[in-house]
């Protein structure tokens, strides 16, 4: 009998293990989380309420815990890690829930959306802060052309991420008042693209795909790779072998429903504010 094939796109067991291992020397490669920290505090701290139980998954999440606790009034904050089921704590108990480059990996992402909309308290807030569709875009072309050249075909070797189109229509769907969706996109330069491989090791943030190719990544095939991408995204940097790697940032935020909120206009309209989405029920009293 032929195996059933794996439904789903990510070996989350793998991305566990490698994230485990990565934990130890994390501080050397997290430029870019903490990149997407600065983004989720800077957000908090348009927001004119405490929160005081809070719920945060993903990687590097400490600043965040940190700014929370001393300027949000957050007595409580509980570590989750929402791509686990089993740590799905199914109660609507959270003022507020951060997820840091955890949306990227998820099986299940309409189905997550509903957990994390149904953990939250009524006028609860979900933040959350993940890499988007063109991250590692050059990458993805320099890796693809190369297993072209060599194996006539071409296989899954960066993961697959959303846009933010269709991140601003999951919260849409998942019935998340006032939603904002917005995008930052960072170009790293790089002295050498194979530093870019060292760094996403160094993440864990490498390829965790069921699908991914088997084939070992033998020294011929990641030159021509490199070569390639040296090639078609070469750096502006004054060193010879640069290269720019992009960073795609989606930013995400949402509140539970509550009839004190201000009642969103027409879809398309453009005329909700980002103000009245950080601050609903200051915006209410003052209407």
């Amino acid at each position: 009998m032929m195996p059933v094939p794996n439904a789903d796109v990510f070996d989350l067991a793998l991305l566990r293990a490698r994230r485990v291992r990565a934990a130890e020397n994390f501080k050397a490669f997290d430029f870019i989380y903490q990149r997407a920290q600065e983004i989720i505090i800077d957000g908090c701290k348009g927001i004119k309420r405490t929160f005081p139980r809070v719920a945060l998954s993903g990687m590097a999440n400490e600043d965040i815990a940190l700014f929370l606790r001393h300027e949000k009034g957050a007595s409580d904050v509980v570590v989750l890690d929402l791509l686990d089921p089993e740590t799905q704590i199914l109660a609507q108990d959270y003022d507020l829930i951060v997820s840091l480059f955890d949306l990227q990996w998820s099986n299940h992402l309409p189905q997550l959306m509903q957990v994390i909309h149904y953990m939250l308290k009524t006028d609860g807030l979900f933040m959350a802060c993940f890499a988007g569709g063109q991250t590692l875009m050059e990458l993805r072309q320099a890796l693809a052309i190369a297993e072209e050249e060599m194996y006539g075909g071409i296989s899954p070797r960066v993961s697959p991420m959303i846009d933010v189109q269709a991140a601003a229509q999951l919260l849409y769907a998942t019935g998340f008042s006032l939603p904002v969706a917005d995008v930052e996109v960072v170009q790293v330069d790089y002295q050498n693209p194979l530093t870019l491989l060292h760094d996403l090791k160094g993440m864990g943030a490498t390829n965790v795909m069921h699908r991914r190719s088997q084939r070992p990544m033998t020294r011929g095939f990641r030159d021509r790779a490199l070569q390639h991408y040296r090639t078609h995204f070469a750096s502006g940097a004054a060193h010879a072998n640069g290269a720019v790697a992009t960073f795609e940032l989606i930013s995400l935020l949402g509140w539970a429903p509550h009839p004190d909120q201000p009642q969103p206009l027409a879809r398309g309209s453009g005329a909700k504010s980002l103000r009245e989405a950080l601050n609903p029920q200051k915006t209410a009293k003052s209407s």
